[in-house]
């Protein structure tokens, strides 16, 4: 990355003038080659208009009153780190993803501050199941909204295809939660047809 230079307080008046202009002709350059980065420069059409625009990874930067920030910020994954781009709002201070992915048959997708994270799980047994999250996929950093949860089976006679055997559970029982951050619970019907069900795709929207 380039380093500009500039100097300040150019020209200064007591000078005589032959003193300052070299350090004004440094600075004059250095305000079109800035001007340069990530902009169409001067003389030049469409000048003054972006094009790309580049930001260096940092820590949330300190909420300010009625001021929107937009800002990246590194982000690591199951050991993979990335760069990510972030939002925060100027009156609760609010702080919202906008970017990451992890795109495979178990995976997820920042969209406008929402996370949509799916998968399908295997060998489900007993009467409740839990599936993580984050393996290989996320946690959510402040809460599960929904879960919508597809059984699957590789028999295809009627007696076997009963969806109502297998639920998301949604209630507090025998020490198991509704879906939370990290975790939720698939649930077996004791009507569960022979041979049971025992794979599901699912798909899970929070935040």
């Amino acid at each position: 990355m380039t380093n500009f230079d500039y100097n300040l307080n150019i020209p200064n008046g007591p000078d005589n003038p032959s003193a300052d202009w070299p350090l004004m002709q440094t600075n004059t350059n250095s305000t079109s080659q800035i001007i340069g980065v990530d902009h169409v420069t001067f003389e030049t059409n469409n000048g003054g208009y972006h094009t790309d625009i580049h930001m260096i990874p940092q820590a949330p930067p300190s909420a300010i009153s009625g001021i929107g920030q937009l800002f990246t910020q590194n982000v690591t994954v199951n050991s993979i780190t990335d760069t990510q781009l972030f939002f925060q709002t100027g009156i609760t201070g609010g702080l919202s993803q906008l970017t990451g992915n992890h795109a495979s048959i178990n995976g997820y997708q920042w969209l406008g501050g929402i996370l949509i994270q799916w998968g399908y799980v295997t060998g489900i047994s007993g009467s409740f199941f839990q599936v993580p999250f984050n393996t290989p996929n996320i946690n959510f950093p402040n809460a599960c909204f929904n879960v919508i949860l597809t059984p699957s089976r590789s028999i295809t006679a009627p007696s076997l295809q009963n969806a109502n055997t297998m639920y998301v559970n949604q209630s507090s029982l025998a020490g198991l939660n509704p879906p939370n951050q990290s975790s939720f619970w698939i649930g077996l019907a004791p009507s569960a047809p022979s041979g049971g069900i025992d794979q599901a795709y699912w798909i899970a929207i929070g935040n």
